[in-house]
């Protein structure tokens, strides 16, 4: 879009989507019950839509974490994997512009 239109351009309704990808990283001792890394994958799909009626905007944004099991988790006396259920979230705003 060339500047001229941009300049002029007035939001009405957008859609989004990303997803956030978080890698079994850091050094992980199986034997240690804290550790700096982390054992598993972890993945975050979000859609987000805003919306500017007038001078105002609204923002909203729904996610949801998903974890893959840490098979050498630190457990005693016998060792299980480490799993977590899926986290969501929601998140609100309201603004006002110019």
């Amino acid at each position: 879009m060339p500047i001229s239109e941009f300049v002029k351009w007035k939001q009405k309704s957008v859609l989004g989507a990303s997803v956030k990808v978080i890698a079994p990283t850091g050094q992980y001792d199986p034997t240690k019950l804290i550790n700096w890394g982390i054992n598993r994958w972890a993945f975050k799909p979000e859609l987000g839509y805003s919306r500017r009626i007038g001078k105002w905007w609204l923002d909203g944004y729904a996610d949801v974490w998903f974890f893959t099991a840490n098979q050498k988790f630190y457990s005693t006396p016998v060792p299980k994997p480490q799993t977590q259920d899926p986290i969501g979230a929601f998140e609100g705003d309201i603004g006002r512009g110019p």
